[in-house]
This record gives C-alpha cells, sequence and structure tokens, in this order.
C-alpha cells in the first residue's frame, strides 16, 4: 500500500511538472506577437521591440518613446509611418539603431526630423525618407554611422541639415551632405538650376542627386574621379552635363531619366564605363569626346560591362570624326 502511494505522488509531481513546462512561453512566442498600443509594435527581443505602425498617432507632432510597455524601441520597420498626410514634426529617441527603408517615406507635410543623440549607432536605409518633399530641417547625431544612398531622396526642400561636429562620417555645409573627408558627396537634395560643386570634390555617390527635378545644369569640378550609379537619375530639367578630364569611373546609369538631356562632353580618356543598371536618355543626341575615334573604341573595348545600349540614340563627336550608334532596342 505504502508502495503504491509512493508511485501515485511520483506520477502526480511529473504530471505537474509536464504541465508547468508546456504552460511557458517559447522564445518564439516571446519575438512574434504584434501589439497595438498608439503605436502598434513587435517584440523583437528579451527587452526590445520595433515600431512596426504609427497610423494610430492622431498628433502632428510626433515624439517617438524611448520604451513601450517596457521595451526598449530600437527599430523603424519599413512602412511604418509610410504615406502619413498628416505628420509635420518626427523626434527619434537615442535607443534606435536602425530606421528601414520608407519608414516615413511620402510624408508629404513633413518639415522636420530630429534624431536624438544616444549610445545606439544608428543606421538609415536608403529611402527611408523618400518624397517627403517639404521636409526642410534635419538634425543628424554623432551616433548616425551608416546612411545608404538615397535616405532623402525627393526632399527637395531639404535646406537646413545640422550634423553634430563629433560625427565620425558625415559632414554638412551649404545643404550638401559629404562624408566626413569632405570631398566626397553623400547627397545634395535641394539642388536646383544651375549648380557649381565646390573646386575639391573627387566623389559623387549614388543616387546623390537623384530626382532632383528642377536641376537644369551643373558644374563639375575638374578634381572630380568618380560618379556613382543613379547619381542624377531622374533629374527631369538636367539638359547637359561635362564629364571633367580627370574622371576615371562613370556609371550611365547616373542619368537614367534626364529625358532633356541631349547634351554630353566627356573630357577624359582615362574614364571606365559602367552600366549597372537600365539607363534612358531619349533625347541624348550628341557626345562631345576629348579623343579620336580609335580612343573612343578603345573606351568601349574597356568598359567594366556593356554600355553600348546607352548611346543608341547618340552620334560620338570625335576629334577625327564621328561615330554613330544605331541599336534597336
Amino acid at each position: 500500500m505504502k508502495l503504491k502511494s509512493v508511485g501515485f505522488v511520483v506520477i502526480l509531481l511529473c504530471t505537474i511538472c509536464l504541465f508547468s513546462v508546456s504552460c511557458q512561453p517559447s522564445n518564439a512566442d516571446k519575438i512574434k506577437p504584434v501589439i497595438k498600443t498608439e503605436l502598434a509594435y513587435k517584440i523583437t527581443g528579451e527587452n526590445t521591440c520595433a515600431i512596426i505602425q504609427g497610423s494610430i498617432i492622431t498628433d502632428s507632432d510626433v515624439t517617438i518613446p524611448e520604451q513601450i510597455d517596457g521595451y526598449t524601441v530600437t527599430t523603424i520597420e519599413s512602412n511604418a509611418f509610410g504615406d502619413r498626410k498628416d505628420i509635420t514634426s518626427i523626434t527619434i529617441p537615442g535607443t534606435v539603431s536602425s530606421i528601414e527603408r520608407f519608414a516615413f517615406g511620402n510624408c508629404i507635410k513633413l518639415e522636420s526630423v530630429v534624431i536624438e543623440e544616444g549610445i545606439a549607432a544608428l543606421t538609415i536605409a536608403s529611402d527611408a525618407f523618400i518624397g517627403c518633399n517639404n521636409l526642410k530641417k534635419v538634425m543628424i547625431p554623432s551616433r548616425v554611422d551608416l546612411m545608404l544612398p538615397g535616405a532623402f531622396t525627393e526632399c527637395n526642400k531639404l535646406t537646413e541639415i545640422s550634423i553634430d561636429k563629433e560625427n565620425k562620417q558625415y559632414y554638412a555645409k551649404d545643404s550638401i551632405i559629404f562624408y566626413k573627408d569632405k570631398k566626397s558627396i553623400y547627397a545634395y537634395p535641394s539642388a536646383s538650376g544651375r549648380c557649381v560643386l565646390p573646386k575639391n570634390v573627387v566623389y559623387i555617390e549614388d543616387r546623390a542627386f537623384r530626382c532632383c527635378t528642377q536641376l537644369t545644369s551643373i558644374i563639375l569640378p575638374d578634381s572630380l574621379t568618380t560618379i556613382g550609379g543613379a547619381a542624377f537619375e531622374f533629374c527631369f530639367n538636367l539638359e547637359s552635363i561635362t564629364i571633367p578630364s580627370e574622371t576615371t569611373y562613370l556609371d550611365l546609369s547616373a542619368f537614367n531619366g534626364c529625358d532633356k538631356l541631349t547634351e554630353l562632353t566627356i573630357l577624359s580618356k582615362k574614364l571606365e564605363l559602367d552600366l549597372t543598371s537600365r539607363s534612358s536618355c531619349p533625347r541624348l543626341s550628341d557626345i562631345s569626346f576629348c579623343g579620336t575615334k580609335k580612343e573612343w573604341n578603345a573606351l568601349m573595348n574597356n568598359s567594366i560591362s556593356p554600355v553600348d545600349s546607352f548611346f543608341a540614340t547618340a552620334v560620338i563627336h570625335c576629334t577625327d570624326g564621328n561615330i554613330s550608334y544605331r541599336i534597336n532596342l
């Protein structure tokens, strides 16, 4: 009888233990759920969360909190505030380490963005603020260590750019965001009319002038060595451009969608041509090259990728005659 009682107790204890274990949430359960308060968020770690939707907020001046329900806000996910038509200002706390693509895309009334200082290094994705065409002011702290190309595309009124002097990656002057060397342009969102770049510039980042629709002409300095992909993409009113003699790399996708571009002058004989994505300049009819036809053919033969399609509508004017490319695309 005593053995039966002991056996019963053991079975009962095992049953209780199994029930207790089965009722405990798994790690996956802790990370997955989406919770809605005034800001919709999801738990991403033991004590962290990501903002996934801000459409519930009714204020025009939005301050994202450092914590929600005891979870530290570290990420603003893609499209979290996208297409909001009523937000005029955003304050982002120092806990945020990632602002994802389209996080604030097409917030057409957004005028001011303040990113607060903090311990966390911050990455801002491409297109994070795309289409914020009333954005005038951005404050970037020292902790921003990476902005992918095109974070401020179509922010054509962005003229007040303040970057903390302790920032080790970026520097701002005259509405231009430079890399810290002050010779490489990350972005010039408000470029318009006739634009003359500083004389010491050597590098133009991918998408640096993308969608600067009021840009009609640009004077590139003799020091320039590199023009990145989509650098002038969709600059609809850009009519002509001259590539300086010291330029050694040109991604022809830089001019995709430049519908009014009719003249391109190339003064460099040591140019490496590339075409990393489709590029269409339907009115490009005349390209002036500083060398001979043989030298032009050498450029074409040494191109990094096939580039013939870019010249489909153009005549190349060399010093000893013309070359015409007519390709049925």
